[in-house]
């Protein structure tokens, strides 16, 4: 998660950017392009690679839920300009 590009990610057939998603919808975050200090607060927030979510709203902000292994969760609101650099997964994939 520490690409210094700031240029929106390719995305696979499977993925999507985090800001496209609709309220409701669960994912796992698969990666992102932002700067390295962008891309250590989030990790630090716990929006890492592989960390289960769901949007709680969608827009601007972005308002997610992460999810831990324990069971523990916390909201994190995000804006789109940060939201087009991750990239997700859908649950069911």
């Amino acid at each position: 998660m520490t690409i210094s590009d700031t240029t929106p990610p390719k995305l696979t057939h499977r993925e999507e950017c985090l800001c496209d998603l609709e309220t409701g919808t669960c994912a796992r975050i698969t990666g992102c392009r932002l700067d390295r200090q962008e891309g250590d607060m989030l990790r630090a927030l716990g929006l890492r690679t592989n960390a289960q979510i769901q949007i709680t709203r969608s827009g601007e902000p972005c308002i997610v839920k992460i999810t831990d292994e324990a069971g523990s969760s916390c909201s994190l609101g995000i804006s789109r300009r940060v939201a087009q650099m991750v990239t997700v997964s859908s649950s069911d994939d």
